[in-house]
């Protein structure tokens, strides 16, 4: 059934973590270029990336053990960015 009250509660949850991840995968990963980054690319981005996780480190942290996984098992290009994302 259908309830109009739940949809005007704010959410804070296992939803709004989604989101986060969701935003941090996305930061990451245009932060995180082929190739080497300039010491000033890789403060621009770790400071996005911080701004956007707020006080969450934990889903910093999960964003980045995801990116380290999903890179194993595939070449070196792909291992060097899940690398990038962790730094």
């Amino acid at each position: 059934m259908f309830d109009p009250g739940w949809m005007a509660r704010p959410q804070r949850g296992p939803g709004s973590d989604r989101l986060i991840v969701a935003r941090l995968s996305g930061t990451a990963r245009r932060n995180a270029r082929w190739g080497d980054l300039t010491e000033v690319q890789k403060t621009a981005g770790v400071t996005e990336l911080r701004e956007v996780a707020g006080d969450r480190a934990d889903l910093l942290a999960e964003v980045a053990g995801i990116a380290l996984g999903t890179s194993e098992g595939k070449g070196e290009e792909y291992r060097e960015q899940g690398r990038a994302v962790t730094e």
